[in-house]
């Protein structure tokens, strides 16, 4: 079977994204010790790498629906980037209340790590005993930082939050 033009790739693509954009699935923001760390010990040495999980189930999609996206996905890693922005957009309130439960040790380990980034990864998960079929987003609380930023300007300049004084 020949490898799919990105024309043919393209609604493929915008169907997840649309789906990805809405904020009526529930999503999984975390931050998993590696190895035997406790999550005390890993904090103190975190990164910022952020985990976030959806379940294909939670935006209607199934493996085989998502599979027939990666050949585009593997074209460039922007391809991910807007779907990871596309999550984290729409689901803003749930990362401002993951930045405001960081304990000021925490957020401080991640800045110090000195690691600037707003590229995404992705890995498909399949269905496990534990764990239903999903998505796995890999982030930098740069990026959340960076998108917590543009939604106070967007609400500044909207008129629907803060008022910026020129003085």
């Amino acid at each position: 079977m020949p490898t799919p033009t990105i024309s043919e790739l393209l609604p493929r693509y915008g169907d997840l994204f649309k789906a990805l954009a809405r904020s009526d699935y529930v999503i999984k923001i975390s931050v998993e010790p590696r190895g035997e760390d406790t999550p005390e010990q890993y904090f103190r040495q975190w990164d910022g790498l952020i985990l976030v999980t959806v379940a294909l189930s939670e935006i209607n999609y199934s493996y085989t629906r998502i599979r027939k996206v990666i050949p585009l996905l593997l074209r460039g890693r922007y391809w991910v980037d807007h779907l990871g922005q596309a999550v984290l957009f729409s689901h803003i309130p749930e990362f401002e209340k993951f930045v405001a439960d960081l304990s000021v040790q925490e957020y401080s380990s991640a800045a110090e790590a000195g690691l600037l980034g707003h590229h995404y990864g992705l890995t498909l998960q399949p269905w496990s005993d534990t764990e239903p079929e999903r998505l796995e987003f890999s982030l930098h609380l740069s990026a959340v930082a960076a998108a917590l930023n543009e939604e106070m300007m967007m609400m500044a300049f909207s008129g629907d939050g803060l008022t910026v004084h020129r003085g």
